[in-house]
């Protein structure tokens, strides 16, 4: 990777303006230079790195991917007055916030997802530290002092209006039964030996027993909205709904967007203030007609416009998968993220444009980037419930640090309490502490209009 050019040190400020207000006179001073030259006097300067990612610096404050000198200061003033940063922040941080380790990449996961073992995060043991927001805080400290030595204004923004950070409660409708024939027979298979079970063969029988039983008395542990929202009503909170269309059978939805409980329900959902999104079924992710019919279908059950989109599995191509987005129209997206580990796949807790490494510019969605999925915490990295608490509790400090985003993928259909004892518990817990903890509990749209704010001001 080359030193970065214009258009990609603007993508960087352009972000980290929605931090701190970068005026006309800060920007006037800043110089983005291989050397520091004797004329500079006054400035900013921002040393430009032309290495490749190979020799990293890492300390307690942060891994710094592109060094430029073993000093153990990020920046410095000089005699004549300049600040002058000693590592490559900017080009740390264009790497990770871009996605550019993931561009053309040949390896992937059986669902076609870029591994988080091949990851920047996982070779390096930082995919739960928002890495892009420290780079940032660092920048702006070192602004901080070069402006109050030369007597310069230098503001934060202030996003979150009702607290000291945000939090997105989101729920992927993957499946709205839990008793089905599909269901019966698998559990049929399970006893017989014919498929792998994690549970004892006697908790296998009687889990055959309670679905052939539940089929016929209804009982259906899936069907929890009222619940949900009750839930959540408690702690003010609105939350985003992703309903998944039909596509492949037992890899898409298992129900239909035609049924009256279905239609229902997306009615119910809306009146009650929450967001309606889609939820790009499998193949979608590459083809742009099957994505084009997603939106068609999950708009005819909305009374507003649907504009946001998470893809089904998590399953996403980068870049192809958010060119299609955009070509429909999508304002915003939420797939980019590592399902087998819990963190953020761009070291980013605040929500962003993507780079197009094609166009050579900023993508024009948004990306609302999750950083914690009950799977990822129970499934794939099989944690305890003890365990995903301090988990838990370390993502929200993280976020909280640098007065991020939280943003929290739980399925409907896993509150399974015969699978995971206490799971009904441990998320009202989440949402009691995240909320006593003063969050600005926002929406998508109504978060992304603040930040067009911002990019439509001039200072």
């Amino acid at each position: 990777m080359n030193s970065l050019n214009k258009n990609q040190i603007e993508y960087m400020l352009f972000h980290f303006n929605h931090h701190w207000m970068l005026t006309h006179e800060i920007r006037s001073r800043m110089k983005f230079v291989s050397r520091v030259e004797e004329k500079f006097k006054s400035k900013i300067i921002f040393l430009l790195s032309e290495r490749h990612l190979q020799d990293i610096k890492q300390n307690r404050d942060a891994t710094i991917l592109f060094p430029l000198s073993d000093e153990k200061n990020f920046w410095k003033i000089d005699e004549q007055g300049n600040l002058i940063f000693m590592d490559d922040l900017l080009k740390s941080a264009f790497y990770l916030l871009s996605g550019y380790q993931e561009y053309k990449v040949s390896g992937k996961d059986r669902f076609g997802r870029y591994p988080h073992t091949e990851s920047v995060q996982y070779q390096f043991n930082f995919t739960n530290i928002p890495l892009v927001n420290i780079y940032f805080r660092i920048i702006a400290e070192g602004i901080r002092a070069f402006c109050d030595m030369h007597n310069i204004a230098f503001k934060n923004r202030r996003i979150w209006q009702n607290g000291d950070f945000g939090f997105i409660v989101t729920h992927d409708v993957d499946r709205v039964d839990k008793w089905t024939w599909h269901e019966t027979k698998y559990k049929l298979k399970q006893v017989l030996g014919m498929s792998s079970t994690p549970y004892s063969k006697s908790m296998t029988c009687y889990l055959l027993f309670q679905s052939i039983v539940n089929l016929f008395t209804k009982v259906n542990p899936y069907w929890n909205f009222e619940w949900l929202k009750k839930t959540e009503k408690k702690h003010d909170i609105h939350s985003v709904w992703y309903f998944l269309p039909k596509g492949d059978k037992y890899i898409d939805a298992l129900y239909s967007f035609k049924e009256k409980r279905i239609i229902d329900l997306v009615r119910y959902l809306e009146q009650s203030g929450d967001e309606i999104c889609l939820h790009g079924v499998f193949k979608s992710k590459v083809d742009l007609d099957i994505m084009q019919n997603n939106r068609a279908e999950i708009q005819s059950l909305s009374q507003k416009p649907v504009v946001g989109i998470r893809q089904h599995w998590l399953s996403f191509e980068y870049p192809a998968t958010l060119q299609n987005q955009e070509r429909l129209g999508f304002q915003h997206d939420s797939s980019w993220y590592f399902a087998e580990h819990v963190g953020w796949r761009n070291s980013y807790c605040f929500p962003f444009h993507p780079y197009d490494f094609q166009q050579k510019e900023m993508m024009k969605i948004w990306e609302i980037p999750l950083c914690m999925m009950d799977a990822s915490l129970f499934d794939y990295q099989e944690f305890s419930l003890f365990e995903a608490a301090n988990v838990f509790e370390n993502l929200l400090e993280q976020v909280r640090s640098v007065h991020g985003l939280f943003v929290l993928l739980w399925h409907n259909s896993y509150f399974d309490e015969v699978r995971f004892p206490g799971i009904t518990d441990f998320y009202k817990g989440m949402l009691r502490k995240i909320m006593e903890l003063r969050a600005d509990c926002v929406l998508p749209q109504e978060l992304i209009s603040r930040f067009e704010e911002i990019s439509a001001s001039t200072e």
